[in-house]
């Protein structure tokens, strides 16, 4: 009998620690992966920034460009693209930019990502091809856009 009991004890005993690890871990790991989200765009690669760039682009919002720019780009060169950006998004025509991975060329603190711009300049227009080389610059461990 005493053995009986002593079985069911470690049993039990068992069956919580196995219980208790399961749950902890489910728990700490959702709540390490929503802790771990990034709260912007990944900016931590090239590819990366150019990814949020070509999503900028195709938002039609302008003010997506804000956390990208780099400190080096001048006010002029940020006032004449949005200028430029906000003509065709009110005539109706997106903007789409692709690249590849290998179109990436990294030299130190610096990026160039060769792309191909898609651009309509009306609704109704035929979208325009041109090739297009998006300049990153890396600051405080982050890849921003110099335009």
């Amino acid at each position: 009998m005493k053995h009986l009991w002593a079985a069911m004890l470690v049993t039990v005993l068992f069956l919580s620690a196995c219980g208790g690890a399961n749950n902890a871990s489910s728990n700490s790991s959702s709540g390490s992966s929503d802790s771990d989200k990034p709260s912007g765009p990944d900016l931590t690669t090239p590819a990366g920034a150019a990814k949020a760039v070509a999503d900028a682009f195709a938002s039609g919002d302008f003010a997506k460009f804000d956390p990208l720019w780099a400190k080096s780009a001048t006010q002029e060169k940020k006032d004449k693209m949005k200028k430029e950006y906000g003509e065709i998004i009110a005539a109706g025509g997106p903007f789409k930019v692709e690249f590849k991975d290998a179109d990436i060329v990294i030299e130190g603190d610096k990026a160039k990502v060769k792309s191909k711009l898609f651009i309509k300049p009306g609704k109704d227009d035929k979208a325009e091809e041109e090739n297009e080389t998006l300049d990153f610059v890396k600051e405080d461990g982050k890849w921003k856009y110099e335009g």
